[in-house]
């Protein structure tokens, strides 16, 4: 319940009475909007709207409708409600209302009040009663046909209905999405169950639905399961109705016995967002759209687009494949695409820099069970890295039309990368790749980068290709390692010049060779030792210390322990790599060198392209 603000009236030493609170800045909150954005409704405790009046502080429901913008000033406000706190013997009845929730078009509004609006909620015979759900018609200029949905028993203490915060009637306006402890919610009796049910409510037909199976004892984690619809049609009615829970379901949506809990779909009873069919019925079955491994905790909470193809969530605790190493709670963003048969393909991996490669993949139709690469041979890369440029090509065109991604900063982009191009996403262990480029050829492929959370191992790489003719996945396996240094060249491939900058002025950067060991490092023209950057990928999670550069000519190698490794924040995938050129190359005369990197780690060491292959520098006098 929202925090109530000044003292009863029969108080005047203050507000020793539990649930009072002094004056807070909680003035304005749960609000909501219409599809169009005209329509506006929310829940305050200020008396915008004198001829009504709240001078008690009542949070009550508040809407405007505008078609120029919510000015202040330009618009009407409509107080749709107007109660009162009921002080008696032996307990007090607070009004409180919140939680609105509109249609597409702003006629119909869903709440939570404990008010007598619509002459069924006086449980003492006072004005105020339990915490019930209503549904109205606005206008515009007025509210109307206030109905009552839910008609349950006050219990004290007990919350027995939830409309929780967020889209929880349809946009067609004809569904409500709630939580209760009741059997029957409107029965107007008291609740027996210990645990709520997530009911959908037809408005028209003044009817409820119970979905699923209740949950035993207390219930489900934090109770909260935002149950909200999708799948529209050019009507607006609903046929998909999304949740969260951290219950194992089954597909018909009981529970399995204690001894069989691997039959259920969540088995180690992590926050999963959950879809069943609308209307309910006895032949509705439960989905599982979310894989989260076990760590997740707290209230999983999804927010639907028109399709369940693209929900938003937020999550605690939980490593996703996108980096989030703290478990802080983060907001992910979750791509279903529509079930489409496997196709039989062979897809090879390759770095992005400079196309080391291929790592083969084994062919899953084949071999259900993958195994970890052999090690490579001298030369050949280890695997991916996490938050690798890479490149994967098959022995199929992967898109019937070339799309490239717009550029953009990593910390300016949100995702970083848009996670599909033209119909067609990549995912590593069901975490989403960010993508630069889809080709439309087996030889071009996709180039996407490793998600910067993945775990090492053999990891599973799935292709959704939705614009082939009626769909098509691909699926393959790739070794993922912990470092897989790769440095950009003038080719694109083995050889070239190494994509190198001189930044030791940091005013004028010099980003065509040859360098020399000293530049000047300010505009008066001091010299110092040069400072290069290299730009590479496959090294986001390597240490300075870990790290070695290495300048090879003929039979000299000079290595180098680098300043610093970074990843490049403008360029996601792309790394950076900065060290400061020893006075023991330079030469008489210009010199060639190759360059190699190494990263040592405790799981292995890991190279770019040996010196046969690799790309050059020119170091000059």
């Amino acid at each position: 319940r929202p925090l109530r603000p000044g003292c009863p009236p029969n108080v005047t030493q203050g507000c020793t009475q539990p649930g009072f609170l002094p004056d807070v800045l909680d003035d304005n909150n749960s609000p909501t909007i219409s599809d169009d954005g005209n329509t506006l409704a929310f829940t305050s405790n200020r008396n915008l709207v004198t001829a009504v009046g709240n001078t008690d502080s009542n949070f009550e429901l508040f809407l405007v409708r505008t078609t120029s913008g919510f000015a202040p000033g330009s618009n009407t406000y409509v107080q749709g409600t107007n109660t009162a706190d009921v002080f008696v013997t032996p307990k007090t009845y607070y009004a409180v209302t919140q939680n609105p929730s509109l249609s597409a078009n702003g006629s119909v509004v869903a709440f939570l009040s404990t008010g007598n609006l619509a002459g069924g909620n006086n449980d003492t015979g006072h004005t105020n009663g339990n915490e019930e759900i209503f549904v109205a018609n606005f206008s515009g200029s007025a509210l109307s046909n206030v109905r009552q949905a839910t008609r349950t028993k006050d219990v004290p203490n007990l919350i027995v209905n939830v409309l929780s915060p967020g889209r929880r009637l349809s946009r067609d306006g004809a569904l409500i999405a709630l939580e209760s402890l009741m059997d029957d919610p409107k029965a107007n009796t008291a609740p027996t169950q210990t645990s709520r049910a997530i009911f959908v409510y037809n408005i028209a037909a003044d009817t409820f639905d119970k979905v699923g199976q209740r949950a035993a004892g207390s219930g489900d984690f934090g109770f909260l399961k935002f149950p909200t619809f999708t799948d529209y049609n050019p009507s607006l009615a609903p046929s998909t109705l999304v949740f969260g829970s951290a219950l194992n379901f089954k597909t018909d949506g009981t529970f399995p016995a204690a001894d069989q809990a691997s039959t259920g779909l969540n088995p180690t009873n992590q926050p999963q967002i959950f879809s069943t069919q609308i209307p309910v019925s006895s032949s509705s079955t439960f989905t599982r759209l979310t894989k989260n491994p076990v760590g997740g905790f707290g209230i999983i909470r999804p927010l639907t687009s028109k399709t369940r193809e693209r929900i938003a969530f937020s999550l605690a605790g939980s490593e996703l494949g996108g980096g989030n190493a703290d478990g802080s709670s983060e907001i992910f963003f979750l791509l279903t695409p529509p079930a489409t048969p496997d196709q039989a393909a062979v897809l090879a991996f390759y770095t992005g820099a400079s196309n080391m490669g291929p790592f083969a993949s084994a062919n899953p139709n084949a071999s259900p069970t993958p195994t970890p690469a052999p090690s490579p041979s001298p030369g050949d890369p280890a695997g991916l890295a996490p938050g690798e440029l890479s490149i994967v090509r098959s022995t199929v065109g992967l898109a019937n039309s070339d799309k490239a991604a717009v550029g953009g900063s990593e910390t300016a982009r949100s995702p970083i990368l848009p996670v599909e191009l033209n119909g067609v996403s990549v995912s590593v262990n069901g975490a989403a790749a960010g993508l630069y480029f889809v080709g439309d050829s087996p030889a071009e492929g996709i180039r996407f980068v490793v998600p910067i959370g993945v775990s090492g191992g053999v990891a599973t790489v799935v292709i959704n290709n939705r614009n082939l003719s009626g769909g098509t996945v691909y699926r393959g396996f790739v070794q993922i390692v912990a470092s897989q240094p790769d440095i950009h060249t003038t080719t694109d491939d083995a050889g070239g010049t190494a994509e190198v900058c001189n930044v030791t002025n940091p005013m004028a950067t010099l980003c065509v060779g040859p360098f020399r060991v000293m530049s000047p490092a300010d505009t008066s023209g001091t010299l110092a030792p040069t400072k290069l950057e290299i730009n590479m990928t496959g090294v986001r999670l390597a240490s300075a210390a870990e790290t070695k550069v290495s300048f090879v000519n003929g039979m000299t190698t000079t290595d180098i322990v680098p300043d610093s490794v970074r990843a490049n924040t403008n360029m996601f995938g792309f790394d950076v790599i900065t060290i400061t050129l020893p006075a023991s190359l330079a030469g008489a005369a210009p010199i060639d060198y190759k360059i190699i990197v190494t990263v040592t780690k405790t799981s292995g060491t890991f190279t770019s392209r040996p010196a046969a292959t690799a790309p050059q520098v020119t170091i000059i006098p």
